[in-house]
Formats: structure tokens, C-alpha cells, sequence
């Protein structure tokens, strides 16, 4: 599977490939700005924001 930004999955992708979900959401460090979405790295994401710790 081709790794697309976390904002444009659909739900079907969420259940097929849930292992990968849960390393991507694993110690979020950013936060998507246009829909909510948390990620560890930035790639994964549309529009990240740094999240403050």
C-alpha cells in the first residue's frame, strides 16, 4: 500500500490496515489542521502543525 496522507483514508482503510494506523498515531508529534487528524511524523498529514508538549 501506497502511503497516503491520514486525511484522505477512507473508513475501509482504517480497518484493513490498522496495524500501520496504529505505528503512524503511535507518540503523536503533529496534529492536522484542516481535519484533527494526529500523526508522528508530518508526512502523514495535510496540513500539520507542530503540537506543543
Amino acid at each position: 500500500m501506497e502511503i497516503r496522507r491520514l486525511c484522505k483514508w477512507g473508513r475501509d482503510e482504517y480497518s484493513e490496515h490498522f496495524a500501520l494506523l496504529c505505528e503512524i498515531t503511535r507518540k503523536p508529534k503533529f496534529t492536522c489542521e484542516r481535519c484533527g487528524r494526529s500523526a508522528r511524523k508530518k508526512r502523514y498529514l495535510c496540513k500539520p502543525r507542530k503540537r506543543d508538549e
